[in-house]
């Protein structure tokens, strides 16, 4: 990644991530708190990955969703990093419907429309993950990527997500991978339920979402 681009973000990162660690410990925080947050505030000389542990320990010690996204090398390099995403949060559930955990996966929608959606449930529907791949390709090139259990619940996601993108985009739009991956490369079998929703309207050149909504 350009050593110029991740450095506009490690500023934005201290600049409106920072200032959230210290908000969750109070005025008067312990020794072992002041320990905590020197290990969560993202530092002027971090790297993406160190800065990125930094915040994955956040979430760890406030698995309330709410912490901000900082964007992996991978995608930084793509030309996509800027466009408009939506990214949606799912949290296991088991087979009476119980939560288990936090909301750790996760399926990016790039150009998602921009209005704050105002909807009581999720638009995408709970589905079993796995190692079988789906990727549907946009006008622009950016991709929809899913991993469910089977094509069956693939597409049924797919769907849900295709609704979700502004239609300009979906004209010329193709499903260019429909496969199970590598078993190296084996996903657990869980159930799914979307619980939150953020919308970048600048990509990953912001680490502030637009909005967010839960459900």
């Amino acid at each position: 990644m350009p050593t110029r681009d991740w450095a506009v973000i490690r500023k934005s990162l201290i600049a409106t991530y920072n200032p959230t660690i210290a908000s969750h410990f109070g005025a008067t925080p312990s020794t072992a708190d002041n320990e905590l947050i020197q290990l969560m505030t993202v530092k002027s000389n971090d790297s993406s990955l160190i800065a990125q542990s930094r915040i994955t320990l956040f979430n760890q010690r406030f698995p309330s969703g709410d912490a901000y996204a900082v964007c992996p090398d991978g995608w930084l390099i793509r030309p996509e990093y800027h466009r408009p995403q939506g990214i949606y949060q799912f949290v296991e559930v088991d087979s009476t419907g119980k939560v288990i955990g936090s909301p750790k996966y996760r399926i990016t929608i790039p150009q998602h429309k921009p209005q704050k959606l105002q909807l009581t449930q999720a638009p995408i529907p709970n589905y079993e993950r796995g190692s079988w791949e789906i990727i549907y390709v946009l006008k622009d090139n950016s991709r929809i990527t899913i991993h469910s259990k089977d094509e069956e619940n693939g597409l049924l996601v797919l769907k849900a997500a295709k609704t979700l993108v502004d239609s300009a985009y979906l004209v010329g739009a193709y499903q260019s991978k429909s496969c199970l991956v590598k078993p190296s490369s084996s996903i657990a079998e869980i159930t799914v339920k979307c619980r939150m929703a953020k919308f970048y309207s600048t990509g990953c050149l912001s680490v502030l979402p637009d909005w967010i909504v839960k459900w």
